[in-house]
């Protein structure tokens, strides 16, 4: 056989190897220069919305604790079995007012956003992070109503404070650790 045409026939599955090489190694750059630019506005999206229920959390768990301070008091006159004073009564229902007027709904919001953008381990911790809050808003409620008798048993203020103090840190821990780990995934 000529050696022009055993060239040709050798070089050609070599030609078609190398044409397909490059196709997929084009494929893949290609996703790679497209999944950047999202991969850091997906990010980002996720950083505000974090950002959004820490602040909101923390911003609840600040206003809460003079409330929760003040209806632990109030309740200790009245298990005591005295008459509550008219500061007493005065200060409950200050307390009241000011617990009536926090934006729990402003948590809810910054919740959503965070279970929009995901993942599930951190809108689940977000969800705790808002049913902690709303069982701290309720209990405060509870401690501060004259009606305490008829609404519930004792339900201890410290307890509800500190299990929504410890899972805003797991949700910080948790968002930390997403955000910041090599290989950004969605």
């Amino acid at each position: 056989m000529d050696p022009a045409v055993i060239a040709a026939l050798i070089s050609t599955p070599v030609a078609l190897v190398a044409a397909g090489a490059a196709y997929a190694a084009g494929r893949t750059q290609s996703r790679g220069a497209h999944g950047g630019p999202v991969d850091s506005v997906r990010r980002a999206a996720q950083r505000e919305a974090y950002a959004g229920v820490l602040h909101e959390a923390q911003d609840l768990a600040t206003h809460i604790g003079p409330i929760a301070s003040a209806a632990e008091q109030y309740q200790v006159v009245r298990r005591l079995g005295m008459d509550p004073l008219a500061s007493d009564e005065t200060s409950a229902e200050q307390a009241r007012e000011a617990l009536s007027n926090l934006p729990v709904s402003d948590l809810s919001k910054a919740v959503a956003v965070v279970r929009l953008e995901g993942p599930d381990h951190l809108a689940d911790l977000a969800n705790q992070l808002l049913h902690d809050a709303l069982t701290l808003h309720a209990s405060c409620e509870r401690h501060l109503s004259p009606y305490r008798n008829i609404l519930g048993g004792p339900h201890a203020l410290p307890g509800h404070e500190r299990r929504l103090a410890a899972t805003t840190e797991k949700f910080i821990v948790a968002a930390r650790s997403h955000l910041n780990r090599p290989g950004f995934e969605l």
